[in-house]
């Protein structure tokens, strides 16, 4: 079998938004309690996912994680300013969430996560105490698994990010079907708790999902008699590979 028709078989099995996160390889996995943080803006919450989808953990020192990529060259990758990816990443420095090493000219030498304890302090204490980004994260067992392409689809808008990264928080896979009975990735969540979530105008989410639905990212069906609109994500490898990817 060669690497196209793997690709093609894999993408012909993916149903789900979890099903086309497997297929792509391509997440980041974000602690719920960032997404939920009302002290953090929104520009926070969006520069935190650029750092989770720019870091790795190096071959020696693995209780590191973080990202040696520059501040412009982050920012150009997900279709944001440098002025807004630096002002959220000092939000997130003057919160203990990051630690970063400044050049002169702006652009970070090196960004570490740090352990969320400080911050988020576990409802349970934990056997042993995580080290990483990513250990503080599966300690907890809440994550919220959002698709890189969608940050990187430099036709979407940042509030369509922030919406997606809400709606992503929100959504549960197992009480939700598709049209054909598949179960769906998706949530009923309003667009006023979204906003509230986000710190952002109901106006501004409604853009946000108004772009992604353009771009096919997200689905709705109306429940009538005034009930919130169920959403759901479709298989996103289908929406956003581009033909290198087959």
């Amino acid at each position: 079998m060669t690497i196209t028709s793997a690709a093609l078989r894999v993408k012909s099995k993916a149903r789900t938004y979890e099903d086309s996160l497997t297929s792509m390889d391509d997440w980041s996995q974000i602690f719920v309690r960032v997404c939920d943080d009302r002290i953090l803006s929104a520009n926070a919450k969006l520069a935190f996912w650029v750092l989770v989808s720019n870091s790795s953990t190096p071959d020696d020192n693995p209780c590191e994680y973080g990202t040696w990529a520059s501040l412009s060259g982050m920012a150009k990758r997900a279709g944001l300013s440098f002025e807004y990816l630096d002002d959220g990443c000092r939000e997130l420095w003057a919160n203990h969430l990051i630690w970063m090493d400044l050049l002169p000219n702006g652009n970070a030498a090196i960004i570490k996560l740090l352990p969320l304890e400080d911050r988020y302090p576990p409802k349970a204490a934990l056997k042993t105490t995580p080290r990483t980004y990513e250990e503080s994260v599966k300690a907890r067992g809440r994550f919220v698994r959002l698709s890189n392409a969608v940050l990187r689809d430099h036709e979407l808008s940042r509030s369509a990010k922030l919406v997606f990264m809400q709606l992503v928080r929100h959504s549960n896979g197992h009480k939700l079907h598709y049209s054909n009975g598949d179960l769906a990735f998706g949530t009923w969540v309003g667009e006023s708790t979204i906003a509230d979530n986000l710190g952002v105008s109901v106006k501004t989410v409604e853009r946000g999902m108004s772009a992604l639905l353009k771009r096919g990212i997200i689905l709705r069906q109306e429940r009538g008699n005034d009930a919130t609109a169920i959403t759901l994500i479709p298989d996103l490898q289908k929406v956003l590979c581009r033909p290198s990817d087959i």
